[in-house]
């Protein structure tokens, strides 16, 4: 029968053209997120002290980690290299607080690694030179109902287990591509 094989055919060939489209959708939608955690905040490869990962201990650092930044420098294929601090801290104000991931980073050496610059919504990027400022994301910021130039107390356990805190002012707050 011409026209049932018609109709079989047309039903397949939808079926087919929809599943193409599905397919392509989650592949692009998966690259997307994957450029933007590289892009954002990890670069393409870490290196952690062991057990780091898992505990974030502003501890469990790398010692003496110059010859071994000097070494991934020298291969061909790497493009750029920088240090991080990185630990979970308490971000507060005078009027809320909240959990945040704090990373310390070289205000010249990681707009080379990640876009970060790029993904800044209001202020600018950090100064350095030891300037009490951060970047905050705007999950953070509307949380704790933060503007640029807001001065905000970072509470963290220090690599000896004593509690401590740090005041800074907000000059910049970013969007990481999540919500």
């Amino acid at each position: 029968n011409p026209r049932r094989s018609l109709y079989t055919i047309l039903a397949i060939e939808i079926g087919l053209g929809g599943l193409l489209f599905l397919w392509g959708y989650k592949d692009g939608a998966a690259h997307g997120m994957l450029e933007n955690a590289t892009g954002l905040f990890t670069g393409h490869v870490q290196i952690h002290a062991l057990g780091f990962d898992k505990t974030l201990s502003p501890g469990l650092t790398i010692p003496h980690p110059e010859p071994l930044i000097r070494h991934i420098q020298a291969h061909p294929d790497v493009a750029a290299v920088t240090r991080r601090v990185k630990c979970g801290v308490l971000v507060g104000t005078s009027e809320h607080s909240q959990g945040a991931l704090l990373m310390g980073i070289d205000t010249e050496q990681e707009p080379k690694v990640t876009r970060i610059k790029e993904f800044l919504r209001e202020g600018s990027f950090l100064s350095g030179a030891g300037a009490k400022e951060l970047l905050v994301g705007d999950r953070v910021a509307d949380k704790l109902n933060l503007s640029i130039g807001d001065k905000v107390v970072v509470m963290l356990h220090a690599a000896d287990g004593m509690l401590t805190g740090f005041s800074y002012r907000v000059q910049g707050i970013f969007h990481a591509g999540t919500r």
